[in-house]
Formats: structure tokens, C-alpha cells, sequence
């Protein structure tokens, strides 16, 4: 008796483990498919051909339309607000996704090419500020 209860217990914990890193490879993929998404989109607005949108009665602000690299931001963002275990990552993500909409803002404002350096290093910043925090939450 003590034996099989040695036994599940040595099972439930192997179970545990297995689940705690499949959980985990899971977020690191969506991570990774919001940083790769969000890369493509910056490109995509600082791009000479890039189209930024006037703001519809439903946005904020305007906005860079760079199709599958925004939707996919939007959808990986989506995913991490669910997945998330840390409310500091979901913070980081949402700041991240803030600045590229203001760096197309911006862009929009201004002249196509001359997108201020201070709005370059915010995107910076906040990119770094997100790989840190889903660093420390999958460590």
C-alpha cells in the first residue's frame, strides 16, 4: 500500500513537471511570435511604402496597417493577455504594442522620413523592457 502510494505520488509530481514545461514552451512561442510580429510591423511602418491610416471613430490614434505583421502583433498580444502568468509581461507587451502605434503615429505627423530618434529608442526601450519581463516570468 505505502509502495503505490510512493508510486502516484512520483507520478503526479513527474506529471506536474511535464505540464509546468509544456506550459512554459508554450508562452516562449508566443513571446516569440509577438517580438518576430511586432519587428515585422516597425519594419513595415518605417518602410517608404508603408500607409498609415487616419484614426477610424473606433482607434485612438493612427495607425500602420501593416497586414500580417499587425495582425499577427494583435493576435500573439491577445494570446499573451491569456496566458500570461504575470501581470508585469502583460504590461510589457501592452507598453511594447503602445509604441509601435506611436512610432506609425508619429510617422503620420511628420515627415515620412524623419521619425525622431527619441521615438526610436522608446520603441527600443520597450522591447527590451518585454524580452526582460517574459525572461523573468519563464525562468
Amino acid at each position: 500500500m505505502l509502495g503505490g502510494l510512493q508510486s502516484n505520488r512520483a507520478q503526479q509530481s513527474a506529471w506536474k513537471r511535464e505540464e509546468y514545461s509544456r506550459l512554459r514552451a508554450e508562452r516562449r512561442a508566443v513571446y516569440v511570435r509577438f517580438i518576430t510580429a511586432a519587428r515585422a510591423w516597425r519594419a513595415y511602418i518605417l518602410s517608404p511604402d508603408s500607409q498609415i491610416k487616419e484614426a477610424a471613430t473606433t482607434r485612438r490614434i493612427a495607425y500602420s496597417d501593416g497586414g500580417p505583421a499587425f495582425e499577427e502583433t494583435v493576435r500573439a498580444l491577445t494570446e499573451i493577455r491569456i496566458i500570461a502568468f504575470s501581470s508585469k509581461t502583460i504590461e510589457a507587451a501592452d507598453h511594447y504594442d503602445r509604441t509601435i502605434r506611436e512610432l506609425a503615429r508619429v510617422k503620420a505627423s511628420i515627415h515620412p522620413r524623419l521619425v525622431p530618434e527619441e521615438v526610436h529608442a522608446a520603441y527600443i526601450a520597450a522591447e527590451a523592457t518585454f524580452i526582460q519581463a517574459a525572461r523573468d516570468e519563464l525562468s
